[in-house]
Order: C-alpha cells, then sequence, then structure tokens
C-alpha cells in the first residue's frame, strides 16, 4: 500500500507539469500574436494591409495563421468541460 503523502507527492508534480505545458503554449501563442502585430504595425501606429508588408513577412505572416489554430483546437480539446 502507498503511503497518502507519496499520492499527494505525485498529484502535485503530475500538477505542476501540466501547468507548466499549459504556460508554455500559452506564452507561445502569445509571443506568435504579438509577433504578427508588429509585422503588420505600421512606423505610425497604423495597421497595415497583408499585401502591403515585404515578401519575407508576409510568409511569416502566412507561418503564424497555420501555426495558431492548431494550438487552440489542442487547447480546447484538453480543457476541462464543466
Amino acid at each position: 500500500m502507498v503511503a497518502p503523502v507519496v499520492l499527494i507527492t505525485l498529484a502535485t508534480i503530475f500538477s505542476n507539469g501540466l501547468m507548466a505545458n499549459a504556460t508554455a503554449v500559452r506564452d507561445r501563442i502569445y509571443a506568435l500574436n504579438r509577433e504578427l502585430l508588429g509585422i503588420l504595425g505600421g512606423p505610425h501606429g497604423e495597421m497595415l494591409d497583408e499585401d502591403s508588408v515585404p515578401p519575407i513577412d508576409h510568409e511569416r505572416l502566412t507561418q503564424i495563421r497555420h501555426q495558431v489554430p492548431p494550438q487552440i483546437r489542442h487547447i480546447r480539446a484538453s480543457a476541462p468541460r464543466s
């Protein structure tokens, strides 16, 4: 039989691992959104059209737009249902 202290410790370690993973995913999504806004932000604070950015930035916007939705779907799939 396992002592209750061991079970509580293991549950805490597991919980902390899940929280660390969720924090890493959240931080990555925030960083991608900040990068997207940085690319689309004009020199005077205006929002640029996607067609008016340089080709390399346009490619990065495409990459960001393909990376964020799967991460959000993953978060929604792993979120507890109420």
